[in-house]
């Protein structure tokens, strides 16, 4: 079940450490024989993935610092397993394929590609790469910059301080709403767009110098202003009780069509594991079939939903499937 990483668990046999450790073959993050120090990687150490490493338990990390190299990978191998960074760092340069990313404390710099289920920033984060989320929240008192491309493919809610300067996709509602004790802000000065819903809550901002496309309702009860551009299906706030300054300016442009939330919310693949073939329950589409490293390894249309993986070896994949209107879905799927 999709969450914003609820019941969060987390096992360890992690004790502390002040060493720096590299890994030298594809393997379990767990495993001895993964890392040059012939050990487990400890709380405090520095780590260094350019492999496929992959997790069999959560990992929580208070201290030191975790590094995936542009030729390394770490994933849950499919099956949901969570990161926890409590004031330890962490870099992306490589490939993150995880269930959920639970930024406590510390700091967070992806300069790759992130496949999340979940992802909730509690401290700094900077984004100069792609990630694909489907549950994004973002908490008050701390600070994200999008300098890449994110793609929200359920629902995203900002409570803190974020700064979009590329381009940013939620594919159904979007929130700028603090329920806590701050304000929150959000400062598009790229592309923002809502295919469903949006709103900016009682005491929280919106500003900029970008481009907010909306697909659906809008509602404003705070604050907007710099020199934004807003398209909406009627070329207004749908609801507007709060400020909208005198220099943002309104327009019905679209990016993309309106998301069916139904149609995306049964949109699936099956059978899943599967065997010589998976179906899309949306057909017409394009796709691309990524293994955990991130490497593409199939590219293609399919007009009747069918796509054959016949050619796949055994193992876990992501398929990101790209419908004729600009919808886009991302699953993952086993072969066996």
């Amino acid at each position: 079940m999709k969450r914003i990483l609820l019941g969060f668990a987390l096992i360890s046999s992690m004790s502390f450490g002040q060493q720096t450790i590299n890994s030298v073959q594809d393997g379990d993050f767990f495993a001895f024989g993964t890392w040059d120090c012939f050990c487990l990687p400890a709380d405090g150490d520095t780590v260094n993935i350019s492999h496929d490493v992959h997790m069999n338990f959560g990992i929580p990390y208070t201290m030191g610092i975790i590094t995936v190299n542009a030729s390394g990978s770490l994933s849950d191998g499919g099956v949901d397993k969570d990161i926890y960074i409590n004031g330890g760092s962490f870099v992306n340069n490589g490939t993150v394929n995880l269930d959920g990313f639970w930024l406590d404390s510390g700091d967070v710099v992806n300069n790759g590609l992130m496949l999340l289920d979940s992802l909730l920033s509690q401290d700094m984060m900077i984004n100069n790469g792609e990630i694909t989320v489907y549950d994004f929240a973002h908490d008050q008192g701390v600070t994200f910059e999008n300098n890449g491309i994110i793609e929200v493919t359920n629902n995203f809610n900002n409570q803190g301080h974020f700064t979009n300067n590329d381009l940013m996709t939620v594919v159904l509602d979007a929130s700028i709403c603090n329920i806590q004790s701050m304000d929150a802000m959000y400062i598009n000065n790229g592309i923002l767009c809502v295919e469903n819903d949006f709103a900016v809550c009682g005491g929280d901002t919106l500003t900029g110098t970008g481009t907010v496309y909306i697909g659906a309702a809008s509602v404003n009860d705070g604050v907007v202003n710099g020199t934004l551009h807003i398209n909406t299906p009627s070329g207004a706030f749908g609801l507007n009780t709060g400020t909208v300054g005198s220099s943002v300016t309104f327009g019905t442009d679209v990016c993309g069509l309106t998301v069916d939330q139904e149609n995306i919310s049964n949109w699936n693949i099956f059978p899943n594991p599967a065997t010589d073939f998976v179906m899309s329950t949306q057909t017409n589409i394009t796709f691309e079939i990524f293994d955990l490293s991130g490497k593409r390894v199939i590219s293609d249309k399919s007009i009747d939903g069918k796509i054959d993986i016949t050619d796949l070896t055994e193992g876990v994949y992501l398929i990101k499937m790209t419908s004729q209107e600009g919808i886009v879905n991302t699953k993952k799927f086993m072969k066996r």
